[in-house]
């Protein structure tokens, strides 16, 4: 066995830690079942009881942690908004206030050309064909601002959709691991109620 499957498995049973601590937990008590020599009725009543107490608060901690992962407040904060919100409390005056804001923004190119009307049949083609060929200029020039300001917002549109994904995976990660270690602890807990329970008929 090389030392990397050694590692490998040593995570792998690392994962299954709620198991082996409550295995751990049942074998220190049955030292201490054999060594202390008081009633051992009372000490498994005791243990059993501690053990529950123990069990149900790592459970609690972890809905805690897991309500303030999803934003929804501690327990603590929960609490305090229900007994805040009951109906039969003094209720104080309270003060709007609204603000209102606009903004206008007027932007515009204005050319002005002062032009001779044309006396002649020869003047007012050469007119036509300034006429024309300015507004091909133009248009020209209008086309190029526009593929100009649709490739930036092609970029901006990239940048943000990375940045998007970017974010998305920030807070898969933390999130993924702080479930996983939530639920862990939740099932240790569970682990320590149960054999809270059983211990005093053992």
């Amino acid at each position: 066995m090389t030392k990397e499957t050694l590692k490998q498995t040593g995570k792998w049973l690392g994962r299954a830690w709620p198991v082996w601590a409550v295995l751990a937990i049942a074998v220190l008590n049955i030292l201490a079942y054999r060594l202390i020599q008081y009633d051992r009725t009372s000490v498994h009543t005791v243990a059993g009881s501690l053990l529950q107490i123990i069990g149900s608060g790592f459970v609690l901690f972890s809905l805690n942690s897991n309500l303030g992962l999803f934003k929804q407040g501690t327990l603590r904060q929960r609490v305090s908004r229900w007994w805040a919100d009951r109906p039969f409390r003094k209720r104080s005056d309270i003060t709007l206030q609204a603000h209102a804001a606009a903004h206008v923004h007027v932007g515009g190119e204005a050319s002005v050309e002062i032009v001779t009307p044309a006396k002649t049949l020869e003047e007012r083609i050469e007119q036509l064909e300034k006429n024309v060929e300015r507004f091909r200029l133009e248009m020209g020039e209008k086309e190029q601002k526009l593929r100009g300001s649709i490739e930036a917002v092609r970029q901006e549109m990239r940048a943000g959709h990375s940045e998007i994904n970017k974010k998305i995976s920030d807070v898969e990660r933390p999130m993924a691991t702080a479930v996983i270690g939530g639920a862990n602890l939740q099932f240790f807990g569970i682990l320590l109620v149960f054999y809270g329970t059983l211990l005093p008929v053992l």
